[in-house]
């Protein structure tokens, strides 16, 4: 399979984020509930939530009438509608969208922004890291139900995020600790596994690359399972919890459950050693 050439970030999640922000601090400055906003009937308590947090594409409409409901001056309303339009942007992952499994477009739209990434994968190894030949055995044993077609866009994506990745500018920092027993999982024959060990020992060169590896010879707190934090570059932008699951994947962004998943990846980092120091 040809090389995919990385792709721009586009980042609409992100903008989502920072225009529900922008016009909740309008509305609280002027004093304004969101009760105040549904009494007027410019829109239900539901979508003006949405909006709010960043959960869904704004029409420019709506920012200019709640622009002036809230008292903003003329440029300031502008703004917000240029912001307005590009939450309707297309995203270089647009193309495999039916391909996509649940909400995980809003990961690779998180992670395409994202400077500096704590991820720890317990069984398996990160997908940023698997060699072509490796993510399709992945996906054929642990997505039997899936056809080749569906399978082979799968892949192809994560080779697109895999470049993509590699070649922003700034790069991100990706710190990542991988369980043991990743390392020991077979899938494919044995020259597959010995070239997708050689490719984790040659991305441990990267210097935006932080590689550990952790030892199956105790409990811990990562036993619960695999995640990843996500931190990005405007201080208003609170950090992201990413949690994959069988019904879909799980976003948490609150101060607490952050802190929570940092404490827990500290502990696994502190206990896990380089790889290329670690001896299976």
């Amino acid at each position: 399979m040809a090389r995919t050439a990385a792709a721009p970030a586009t980042g609409s999640t992100m903008i989502r984020r920072q225009l529900g922000r922008k016009l909740r601090r309008l509305r609280e400055a002027c004093g304004k509930t969101r009760e105040d906003v549904v009494a007027t009937r410019l829109m239900s308590l539901g979508k003006l939530k949405s909006i709010e947090y960043g959960r869904s594409m704004v029409r420019p409409g709506d920012v200019y009438e709640l622009g002036r409901l809230y008292g903003a001056p003329a440029d300031t309303i502008e703004g917000l509608r240029h912001l307005a339009l590009a939450t309707t942007q297309e995203a270089w992952w647009e193309g495999y969208g039916e391909h996509l499994a649940r909400n995980f477009d809003i990961y690779l739209d998180l992670e395409s922004c994202a400077t500096e990434l704590w991820a720890y994968e317990p069984n398996v190894i990160h997908g940023l890291l698997q060699t072509e030949d490796y993510a399709l055995a992945v996906e054929r044993g642990s997505t039997p139900d899936l056809g080749e077609k569906q399978i082979s866009a799968h892949v192809q994506l994560r080779m697109l995020r895999q470049n993509s990745l590699r070649e922003r500018d700034p790069r991100p920092r990706v710190h990542l600790v991988l369980g043991e027993p990743a390392l020991r999982l077979r899938v494919g024959d044995d020259g597959l596994h010995a070239r997708q060990h050689e490719r984790l020992l040659e991305a441990a060169e990267d210097e935006f690359l932080d590689l550990r590896v952790l030892p199956a010879d105790g409990a811990h707190p990562g036993l619960l399972g695999g995640f990843t934090v996500m931190d990005f570059p405007d201080p208003g932008d609170p950090s992201v919890v990413y949690v994959d699951s069988y019904l879909g994947s799980r976003y948490h962004d609150r101060e607490a459950h952050v802190a929570r998943h940092r404490e827990v990846f500290q502990v696994i980092y502190s206990r896990a050693t380089p790889i290329k120091e670690h001896q299976t």
